[in-house]
């Protein structure tokens, strides 16, 4: 399993307001969109529409009248494009009883033309609370940029909705790279490596004054290198609440 591992204690929430919650309907669901991208036209279930959801926004609650933890259809745009993930069947869902719920809701851009995105529902009291702030962040003396056409080059891109402080990558047992602090969406420069695969060693940096590491050694161990040219490392987070990151490679 390719995991988020948070060091440090945060914060529970629950519901921000139980009882608006609970008026809405026995089954309460909100989006929160963990991202570093603004979705429009947010559509759940054809239940109800939202206009924009800007990154690490949370939404108002909808009503439910029956729900399971993955929605059968979200319809969405992102960056212009038309996005729509639909469920073949229902095999592994779980039926959600009445309460408070968020949808965590995930966007990556794959390369220059391309949006992934996914989510799951989540009971309100197994969330926490990922303040986006850094407040003493202190940048360290970043790896010089040195791109190189005859070597394989990678930058890392900032898929979420947090500030990413002092992120540190080691590509491989020999390897690594200081890529220095990274806001929402943002890119970093390229850096040239002697071998790069599809999956780093491991990435490291501070997300809301808390040490996060991201790391599939084994993962890593079983790729094979990447030909020469430019790629990207986009770093997601998926669930915050049990620490779930992930990586994703894609060809510039």
């Amino acid at each position: 399993m390719r995991t988020i591992l948070l060091l440090s204690m945060l914060l529970l929430i629950g519901c921000d307001d139980e009882e608006s919650c609970q008026e809405v309907g026995p089954i309460s669901i909100r989006i929160h969109n963990l991202s570093a991208y603004e979705i429009v036209d947010f559509n759940y279930d054809n239940i109800q529409t939202f206009n924009s959801i800007m990154p690490g926004e949370t939404t108002e609650y909808m009503h439910v009248a029956d729900a399971n933890d993955l929605p059968w259809r979200v319809d969405m745009t992102v960056n212009g494009r038309d996005i729509c993930r639909r469920l073949i069947d229902g095999f592994g869902l779980n039926i959600l009883d009445d309460g408070c719920y968020t949808y965590l809701h995930h966007v990556y851009e794959f390369g220059e033309d391309k949006i992934i995105s996914g989510g799951k529902v989540y009971n309100n009291n197994e969330l926490v609370d990922l303040n986006p702030m850094n407040n003493f962040c202190v940048e360290l003396e970043k790896s010089d940029c040195n791109p190189e056409p005859n070597k394989a080059n990678v930058r890392l891109r900032n898929s979420t909705a947090f500030d990413f402080c002092n992120v540190i990558m080691e590509i491989n047992n020999q390897e690594n790279a200081i890529f220095g602090n990274l806001a929402p969406g943002d890119s970093t420069c390229y850096i040239s490596f002697e071998s790069l695969k599809e999956y780093p060693l491991q990435c490291k940096f501070n997300l809301a004054d808390e040490a996060f590491i991201i790391e599939n050694p084994s993962l890593h161990e079983r790729l094979e290198e990447l030909e020469v040219g430019f790629y990207t490392y986009n770093i997601t987070i998926i669930e915050p609440h049990t620490k779930l990151g992930d990586i994703k490679l894609s060809y510039d």
